[in-house]
């Protein structure tokens, strides 16, 4: 019968499983940042900005959400960051950058429309067709003119 004694040895980065058989064979497994080890000190990005890169060491990769777009989380709420940013919905743009929620997000004027998301001008509307009007702000298709 072969025996075989393990031990676990964690350090601050990484966690180790060391297996002594009766031969004296030993068998090291390192698990780097698993869900055993857990990645104690990783940040989320602040709000208004997010990073799709991973592996990384520091805030530099967070980016700001662009014109249009704005942060979907509440920082205060949020259990992971952000990898990407929410879109300001048809009808509606935002010319902010950085924006850390969908307040930011105004409707287009009178007269205009748009089914298209994350729109950073005001300027990215069409006109409502010849023969209608729109006299509400922030439409989505012409047939709400």
């Amino acid at each position: 019968m072969t025996r075989t004694i393990a031990k676990i040895v964690q350090r601050a980065d990484s966690l180790a499983i060391l297996a002594l058989t009766p031969r004296l064979t030993v068998l090291i497994v390192a698990l780097a940042n698993t869900a055993v080890g857990g990645c104690a000190s990783c940040s989320e990005c602040p709000q208004g900005k997010y990073s799709s890169a991973t592996g990384a060491s520091s805030e530099d990769t967070c980016m700001q959400c662009a014109a249009g777009k704005f942060d979907s989380t509440d920082s205060s709420t949020s259990a992971v960051g952000e990898t990407d940013c929410g879109s300001c919905p048809a009808g509606k743009f935002s010319e902010s950058t950085g924006a850390e929620g969908d307040d930011t997000c105004g409707g287009c004027d009178a007269g205009k429309f748009s089914a298209a998301e994350a729109l950073a001008s005001g300027d990215d509307f069409q006109n409502c067709p010849a023969g209608t009007f729109g006299s509400e702000a922030g439409l989505t298709s012409d047939g709400d003119c």
